[in-house]
C-alpha cells in the first residue's frame, strides 16, 4: 500500500512538471511571437512613417497640380461660357447680322434709284445664284472624291459593314420619288418664289417712300409671323402680339396718311402706292418666313440656290417684257451692283441658319432691328431725317 501511494505521487509529480514544461514552452513561444510581433509592428509604423512623408509630398504635388487644374478648368469655363452663349444665342446673332446686311441693301437700292427696280433685283439676285452654284459644285466634288477613296480602299466591306451610309447634300430634295423629297421641293420653289416677289415689292416701295418708312412698314413682318406661326407651326402666341398687330396697323395710317383721316389738302398718291407696295411686301414676306421655318432642314446652299435661280428667271422675264435692262454707268454703280450682290449672299444665308437654329417669331423680332440701321443711314448717307425732327431742324 505504502510503495502504491508512492507510485502515484511519483506520477502526478511527472504530469505537474510535464505541465510546468509545456506552460513554460508555450510562455517562451508566445514571448518570442510576441517580441515578433512588436518588431513587425514597430516595422510597420517606421515604414508609416516613412512613408507619411511621402505622402505628405504627394498630397503637395497633387494640391499643385490640381490647382493648376482649377485655373485650366477656370479658362475652359470662361470658354465654355462663351461657346455656350453663342450656342444659345447665335440665332438671334445671325438674325442680327442679315438684319444689318439687309439695311445695307436697302441703302444701296436707295443709292442706285435711277434704275428700275426689277434690274437691281437682277443684279440681286446673282449675289444669291453664282456663289451658291460654285459652293455647290465644291460640295459635290468633295462628296465624289470621298466616296471614290472609300470604294477603292482594301477594307471596304469592313467600312461598309462598320459605318452608316454617307449623307448627301442633295439626300433632301433628290431624287424626289417619294411624297416627302415631292412635297419639300415644291415648298423649297414656293419659297423662293414668295421671297422673290416680297423683294420686288420692297424695291419698288423704296422708289415711292423714304427708306426708313419703307422699312418700318417691311418690318412689321414679326407681328404676323407670330400670328401665323401660331396657327400653321404651333408655335406659342400671346397678347402682346396681336396688341402689336393693332400698333402695326396704326403705323401703316400714320405712313399713309389718308386725307380723310389728317385733314390734308392734297392727296399723296406716290406715299400711298409706295405704302401699299411695302404692305404687300410684307405680307408676302410673311409667308415666306413661316415656309423657311418648315423647310429647315433642307441645306442652306440648295434655298439660296434655288431663291437666286428663280429670282434671276424672273427678273429675266420682266426685264425682256418691260424692256427696262441697263448695265451700270460707271465705277460706282459697278461698285454699288457688286456690294448689292455680296450683301445679299451674306443676308440670305445668315437669316436662312437663323431659321434653323431659332423659332420663327424670335427671328423675325430681330429682325425689326434693320428699321434702325435704316434710319441711321437715311441720316447719315441721305441727310434725310424723320418728319417729327424735320421741322425742328429747319
Amino acid at each position: 500500500t505504502r510503495f502504491t501511494s508512492q507510485l502515484s505521487y511519483l506520477i502526478m509529480v511527472g504530469k505537474n512538471c510535464d505541465g510546468t514544461e509545456k506552460q513554460f514552452k508555450d510562455e517562451c513561444t508566445s514571448s518570442t511571437v510576441t517580441k515578433s510581433t512588436a518588431t513587425e509592428n514597430e516595422n510597420t509604423i517606421k515604414a508609416r512613417i516613412e512613408g507619411g512623408s511621402s505622402i505628405i509630398q504627394i498630397s503637395k504635388n497633387a494640391d499643385t497640380e490640381r490647382g493648376g487644374g482649377v485655373e485650366e478648368q477656370l479658362s475652359d469655363s470662361v470658354g465654355g461660357e462663351e461657346l455656350h452663349f453663342f450656342s444659345r444665342y447665335r440665332g438671334m446673332l445671325l438674325a442680327l447680322l442679315s438684319s444689318f446686311m439687309f439695311s445695307l441693301t436697302s441703302m444701296l437700292v436707295k443709292f442706285l434709284e435711277s434704275y428700275d427696280p426689277v434690274t437691281i433685283a437682277l443684279w440681286r439676285f446673282q449675289g444669291a445664284l453664282l456663289p451658291s452654284v460654285v459652293f455647290l459644285v465644291f460640295k459635290l466634288t468633295k462628296e465624289r472624291y470621298s466616296n471614290a477613296l472609300e470604294s477603292n480602299s482594301e477594307n471596304r466591306k469592313e467600312f461598309v459593314s462598320k459605318q452608316s451610309p454617307r449623307a448627301s447634300l442633295l439626300d433632301s430634295l433628290y431624287p424626289p420619288t417619294d411624297k416627302k423629297r415631292l412635297k419639300m421641293l415644291m415648298l423649297v420653289l414656293v419659297r423662293s418664289i414668295l421671297t422673290c416677289n416680297a423683294l420686288l415689292l420692297h424695291f419698288y416701295s423704296l422708289k415711292n417712300l423714304d427708306m426708313g418708312d419703307a422699312l418700318v412698314i417691311s418690318s412689321s413682318t414679326p407681328v404676323f409671323v407670330t400670328l401665323f406661326a401660331h396657327y400653321f407651326l404651333g408655335e406659342k402666341c400671346g397678347v402682346i402680339p396681336i396688341l402689336s398687330a393693332v400698333m402695326t396697323v396704326f403705323g401703316v395710317i400714320v405712313i399713309a396718311k389718308p386725307p380723310h383721316i389728317f385733314d390734308n389738302e392734297e392727296f399723296d398718291r406716290k406715299t400711298m402706292i409706295g405704302t401699299f407696295l411695302a404692305l404687300g411686301s410684307m405680307l408676302v414676306a410673311t409667308c415666306s418666313y413661316l415656309v423657311l421655318r418648315y423647310i429647315r432642314k433642307v441645306h442652306h446652299v440648295l434655298t439660296t440656290l434655288f431663291f437666286g435661280g428663280w429670282g434671276t428667271a424672273e427678273t429675266v422675264v420682266l426685264v425682256l417684257v418691260l424692256g427696262v435692262w441697263s448695265w451700270p454707268n460707271c465705277y460706282k454703280d459697278w461698285l454699288a451692283a457688286i456690294a448689292l450682290a455680296s450683301l445679299t449672299f451674306t443676308g440670305q444665308m445668315a437669316i436662312i441658319l437663323a431659321m434653323k437654329c431659332e423659332k420663327a417669331g424670335p427671328v423675325s423680332l430681330v429682325r425689326t432691328c434693320d428699321v434702325i440701321f435704316a434710319f441711321f443711314w437715311q441720316i447719315c448717307v441721305f441727310d434725310c431725317w424723320p418728319e417729327i425732327y424735320r421741322y425742328e431742324k429747319v
